[in-house]
């Protein structure tokens, strides 16, 4: 590529052959075509996204308002504090009736043999049992482990079912 240049009135002037003259006009045109090409896509671009938006926004807005999310999280821990809230309104209630009982039958001897308080008695220890007994449930599944696909051995014996699943525990744990 041969180029001369001019410098006494115009330094930017250049002289190219005629080859040369097409790729240097062929390169300081299209880089301005293509940057305003390119900002015309970026443009483009942009403007599908905040459509998007728009209408991920407007889909949103129709699902759930906050107002109504705040209620119903209100409502689920209403929900899950009830029964702890049963529990100790059921002692508070218990015992003003067994003090009621007390002062009223404190003078009479009908208390130790009439068969309906035994009855009472009875009741109330098992209701008080199986609470208890549903807490201790709970507290003794809470370190269990669910393994699913274990084969099982089909007896009849409860005995060597657990045997072999003791087998594939301790096989399955040695082979991690």
């Amino acid at each position: 590529m041969t180029s001369w240049s001019v410098s006494d009135s115009t330094p930017s002037l250049r002289w190219f052959c005629e080859n040369c003259e097409k790729l240097v006009m062929e390169t300081t045109s299209s880089p301005s075509v293509d940057r305003y090409d390119r900002l015309d896509n970026l443009i483009a671009v942009i403007e599908k996204l905040m459509a998007k938006n728009e209408h991920i926004e407007s889909r949103l807005a129709d699902k759930l308002d906050m107002g109504e999310a705040a209620k119903l999280e209100v409502r689920i821990k209403q929900v899950e504090d009830k029964p702890s809230t049963l529990g100790n309104d059921f002692e508070s209630r218990l015992v003003p009736i067994e003090n009621q009982f007390k002062t009223t039958n404190m003078g009479t001897n009908i208390l130790v043999n009439d068969p309906d308080e035994e009855k009472i008695k009875v009741v109330v220890q098992e209701e008080m049992d199986k609470i208890s007994g549903n807490q201790k449930d709970l507290e003794n599944c809470k370190s269990n482990i669910i393994i699913y696909r274990v084969p099982e051995k089909k007896t009849e014996r409860v005995a060597e079912r657990s045997a072999n699943d003791t087998v594939y525990v301790k096989d399955l744990l040695d082979c991690i």
